[in-house]
């Protein structure tokens, strides 16, 4: 049922307008760029939506692959 919902969220994030992405970056602090912290930072803004963005449709492009084959 997680999926489902994530699914979803993730549908309608990628179809709505680029320009409205720089909200889903909140700036990061220097505390917060510490450690693990550091590979979800970039241009300090904390990437962490977009990575777990990308990371769902990584695995769904890998499940699609899985069925075609």
């Amino acid at each position: 049922m997680y999926a489902h919902y994530f699914s979803h969220t993730v549908n309608l994030l990628i179809n709505m307008p680029r320009d409205c992405y720089e909200e889903l970056l909140a700036p990061m602090s220097e505390v917060d760029v510490t450690g693990d912290n550091k590979e979800v930072e970039y241009d300090g803004k904390n990437m962490e939506a977009i990575v777990i963005l990308l990371n769902f449709l990584h695995d769904r492009m890998d499940r699609v692959q899985i069925v075609k084959s």
